[in-house]
């Protein structure tokens, strides 16, 4: 049964990973043509939306922890980390919503990626409590665990390409540098 707890924390821990490769960065360009309160407006946004995604991370790495200790074999633990995974992910979600209006340029694409990871990711969690509710028998656990593992990695995928949109969003690299230049973002990538 060690295999159960091993796969549902691979599972977890990868997210985790997924999520802090996601917002890494090889370069600090700094663009010319922006002047340095548009520049820092940008910083402050991928801050604030990295600050999310640390407070994310952490939750699920929690859980990972919390599993890799305990006994996944039972329709409780399972079902108490799902519980922790959808209220992260929710919150998540909602702190997404709440990051206001992005600085340009691409003020309106990044909004729009950024809207769309909130309902990715709250999607995510509506199928993570769905997977894991109802389980019954240690085939059913073993089924449960297989497909939240799934869930959560498609999760921190569609974090991770949504960072590497953002990143693109204009062609000189302002945003690519406010993600590299952001606190938060260093210590996601870290």
């Amino acid at each position: 049964m060690r295999s159960f707890e091993t796969r549902i924390t691979a599972a977890v821990v990868a997210a985790a990973l997924a999520v802090a490769a996601g917002c890494g960065s090889s370069s600090s360009s700094k663009s010319t043509t922006t002047s340095e309160s548009a520049a820092s407006a940008r910083t402050q946004y991928a801050d604030s939306l990295c600050g999310a995604l640390v407070t994310w991370k952490s939750a699920l790495t929690s859980v990972a922890t919390q599993l890799k200790g305990g006994d996944v074999r039972s329709k409780s633990a399972l079902s108490s980390a799902a519980t922790q995974v959808e209220t992260a992910t929710k919150t998540l979600a909602d702190s997404l919503k709440n990051l206001g209006k992005p600085p340009t340029p691409g003020a309106e694409q990044v909004k729009g990626d950024v809207g769309r990871l909130g309902q990715q990711l709250s999607s995510g969690a509506d199928k993570l409590k769905s997977e894991t509710a109802d389980v019954s028998g240690a085939q059913g656990v073993l089924t449960a665990i297989s497909s939240a593992g799934a869930t959560v990695s498609s999760m921190a995928n569609d974090v991770s390409s949504t960072i590497t949109q953002l990143k693109s969003v204009d062609a000189k690299g302002a945003w690519k540098s406010a993600f590299s230049q952001a606190a938060s973002c260093q210590k996601l990538s870290g």
